[in-house]
């Protein structure tokens, strides 16, 4: 009876093994294996009203832009959006060319559930935006290049004909990894039939508010990855909570097929 009872007892434990082993091997390579091919050179937020650069941070926060097209700073201009640039594609082949699909990557920072627009930033942030007059002075120009250069031009996520070209978005839950995949975007900077300003972030819809934590790593972040273009989407590992309860499943599973 007892040599039973163990033989029956090793055969379930051999087939927990192989179901923890298979989710092993279906969650956590893909995310592993992804490959990196660059880091952001640059990257910055910037509050509308006033006009700041924060590009020596460690995060990146974007506030949730309800300006709607509208040009008054004093009223729609307090907000938060970002641009991330890469400036060191050298070497890099279109996909056109043999070269790998791009994915945007960004590592947000437990903000909560948010979501992030992403367009192709139709002018240099560092020069441009930059110039004009620091504090409210320079609050509506600011707005307007803004709304000219960074917010989309999908209306489905608050843009406009004539904002910059939209690209997608990416929807935040909590801390984690997301991706989007920019490979035409970065091919047309490598063609040299759109100038490279980087990409341009805004919040369609997010949790965070002015004075409130960042919402993801920046590129000067020595604790969490900045923004990177991969060849693959980073899919997050499984956590070792998920782990344990498909392993619990597989248990249930075993006595289900003993009885």
């Amino acid at each position: 009876m007892y040599l039973r009872t163990f033989s029956a007892f090793n055969r379930n434990a051999r087939l927990l093994f192989r179901i923890i082993i298979a989710v092993g091997t279906i969650c956590i390579p893909q995310f592993v294996s992804a490959q990196l091919i660059t880091t952001a050179t640059f990257d910055s937020d910037s509050y509308i009203f006033i006009g700041t650069n924060n590009s020596t941070s460690t995060g990146v926060s974007v506030f949730q832009d309800n300006s709607g097209g509208q040009s008054d700073a004093g009223t729609f201009g307090h907000f938060n959006f970002a641009v991330i640039e890469f400036d060191n594609l050298t070497g890099l082949n279109t996909l056109a060319n043999g070269g790998p699909q791009k994915f945007l990557t960004l590592t947000t920072l437990g903000q909560g559930a948010a979501t992030f627009g992403v367009s192709v930033a139709g002018a240099d942030f560092q020069t441009d935006y930059l110039s004009h007059p620091f504090g409210p002075a320079g609050a509506n120009a600011r707005l307007q290049w803004y709304h000219n250069n960074i917010k989309g031009d999908d209306a489905n996520f608050g843009g406009y004909t004539g904002g910059a070209q939209h690209l997608g978005i990416i929807h935040a839950i909590n801390e984690g990894t997301f991706s989007l995949d920019v490979t035409d975007a970065v091919d047309a900077w490598l063609e040299g039939t759109t100038p490279n300003f980087g990409f341009g972030i805004w919040g369609v819809s997010t949790s965070g508010s002015q004075g409130n934590d960042y919402d993801f790593a920046s590129i000067e972040n020595t604790g969490f990855a900045g923004a990177q273009l991969f060849e693959t989407a980073a899919i997050p590992e499984p956590s070792s909570f998920g782990i344990a309860a498909l392993a619990i499943g597989g248990v249930a599973f075993i006595r289900r097929r003993k009885r």
